[in-house]
């Protein structure tokens, strides 16, 4: 059965969902060996290490003995984190600290936690791997990064992102990837893609949701998103000249952009209120709005024709806590 969140493929982030039962380790840098300065030998680099009880090519990179490349397609969605120009062409894990440290916009970052999880980017049967560097920092820093092994078993680095106070990153266990970020009191952006097999970047929608403080951040782009944004102002307009104290109701838009068309959803806590902006809207405008339950089944009839739909329905998120409860959107 679809799951109910793939209608909004996750607006809201995901803060509470069960640790999945994947591999898993972590350590801390100050355990990292000064002397892992001797490369992988090429036996060591078979693909055969891809995958053993005791010992892999990920687990090696995680503790610093092993190496890395970056993938000519790598991918940084980060607001803060940048390693591709910085790194030489065989890294370790101690180099992508010390280039992240030397960049980072905070003086009172400290030493960070190595955790990392086995996952299936594409769902092809093959491990790959994310890994999370958590920095003691003010505002609760966090890398992702994931990497994937090429045919000889080698790493190669493919995408970072970073997570922070306002800014929240999901991934399932088939590399999907959902990412918040907050940008007002009830206003936020995100977007979600997939990681594929390869280890390539694939988009799946952009998505944005601001109440009537605020504009779309690309209204110029979208022609309803100007018209929505003059139906609002003359909707407050309206108000204040009929002396009322609903000025600015509690109304959200949100809108989903799906292969670059874009949907709008117009939702609050006073039903009545919402309706009647809906008509407004729709009588004074000509903006149409959708219901939850279309833009579902617009979102699964995408997925389906990016062949992501098994892919995007595990409700995993990989590094969430073991205690956190089940919390659905």
């Amino acid at each position: 059965m679809k799951k109910d969140y793939l209608g909004k493929l996750a607006f809201l982030p995901l803060t509470a969902l069960m640790l999945c039962a994947c591999a898993s380790t972590s350590v801390d840098t100050e355990q990292v060996s000064e002397d892992s300065t001797t490369k992988q030998t090429a036996e060591e680099d078979d693909a055969s290490f891809i995958s053993t009880e005791e010992e892999t090519v990920f687990s090696r990179f995680a503790i610093g003995t092993g190496y890395a490349t970056i993938d000519e397609g790598y991918r940084d969605d980060g607001t803060f984190i940048s390693v591709r120009d910085s790194l030489n062409a065989e890294f370790t894990i101690k180099d992508m600290i010390s280039v992240i440290k030397e960049n980072y916009p905070l003086e009172d970052i400290s030493e960070s936690a190595v955790d990392y999880r086995l996952i299936d980017c594409g769902n092809d049967g093959v491990e790959d791997m994310v890994l999370k560097l958590s920095f003691d920092a003010t505002d609760n820093y966090v890398g992702i990064f994931v990497f994937v092994c090429d045919e000889n078993g080698n790493l190669k680095l493919c995408y970072g992102n970073d997570e922070y106070s306002n800014k929240r990153v999901s991934i399932n266990d088939c590399g999907f990837f959902r990412v918040t970020k907050s940008t007002g009191y009830t206003s936020f952006v995100g977007n979600t893609f997939a990681i594929d097999s390869e280890g390539d970047y694939k988009k799946v929608s952009d998505y944005e949701a601001i109440n009537f403080a605020d504009s779309f951040s690309d209204a110029d782009k979208y022609e309803t998103s100007r018209n929505l944004e003059q139906a609002m102002s003359d909707w407050m307009e309206k108000k204040a000249n009929a002396d009322s104290s609903e000025k600015c109701p509690d109304v959200i838009i949100e809108r989903m952009i799906l292969d670059n068309v874009d949907y709008y959803l117009c939702t609050g806590y006073d039903l009545t209120i919402t309706n009647e902006f809906i008509d407004f809207c729709t009588d004074g405008y000509g903006i149409q709005f959708i219901t939850e339950d279309e833009l579902s089944a617009i979102t699964e009839e995408a997925l389906a024709n990016m062949d992501m739909t098994e892919i995007a329905e595990s409700e995993t998120d990989v590094f969430a806590p073991e205690d956190e409860e089940e919390e659905h959107y």
